[in-house]
């Protein structure tokens, strides 16, 4: 189905939601971060350390001691590094951006889906 009301309306949200200060920042640190292959590797490295840690919560297990002692130095890695921390940050406030929005949205619709 297609809904060109909606479509304008998203893509209306998409621009507004690109000119506030918490995106502009977002976006310049994260072209900073990306640019460089080492900070690059350090966070796919850290994401999938973290996603594996969050499947082991949600399936209800305990994470393997080696990969907590994993995630930790990872961790460790990447809040010393100044430009990694501001971004991860900033990456967050833009994540509850999001999240803010489509909390509303379902709230709007009816929807009954659990955002936090």
């Amino acid at each position: 189905m297609d809904f060109p009301e909606v479509n304008r309306a998203a893509d209306q949200l998409m621009a507004a939601i690109r000119e506030t200060e918490t995106y502009r920042e977002y976006q310049a640190l994260r072209e900073s971060v990306m640019g460089d292959a080492e900070s690059r590797a350090l966070l796919r490295r850290y994401s999938q350390a973290q996603s594996g840690l969050q499947m082991a919560a949600l399936a209800g297990m305990e994470p393997r001691q080696e990969d907590v002692e994993a995630f930790e130095r990872l961790s460790a890695l990447l809040y010393a590094d100044d430009l990694l921390t501001d971004y991860l940050l900033a990456k967050m406030k833009v994540q509850k951006l999001v999240a803010g929005l489509l909390e509303r949205i379902t709230q709007e619709v009816g929807l009954d889906v659990p955002i936090s």
